[in-house]
């Protein structure tokens, strides 16, 4: 799991942020190549999901499943804002993902802004 926490001065710059997410999750949601990784094709699509938050003024969740070279992939995210405080959170699916789902148990914050 990756994590991205920011604080921002106000709530406005905040909203801003999460829905920085709506736009990088759309941008997913072609089903076209995305990317490449070592030379193979990365195909994606999105979609929104309910996510139970409590406490949140505002989030936004979303689920990405992809196939990178004949191998499918599926992450799951949430956005949540609460005042100026958003954080991110990524990570593997591992209802879809039984076999290569990272085994570990904790969450690291990558970097704080």
């Amino acid at each position: 799991m990756t994590a991205v926490v920011t604080s921002t001065t106000d709530a406005d710059a905040a909203t801003a942020l999460v829905a920085a997410t709506a736009d990088a999750v759309a941008g997913c949601a072609n089903g076209g190549t995305l990317i490449q990784m070592q030379g193979s094709p990365v195909t994606t699509t999105s979609e929104a999901i309910e996510m139970p938050l409590t406490g949140a003024d505002e989030s936004q969740a979303w689920r990405v499943t992809g196939d990178v070279a004949g191998t499918p992939f599926t992450l799951i995210g949430i956005t949540a804002r609460v005042g100026g405080n958003v954080v991110a959170l990524v990570g593997w699916d591992p209802a879809t993902n039984e076999s290569y789902v990272p085994r570990a148990t904790q969450m690291f914050i990558d970097k704080l802004q």
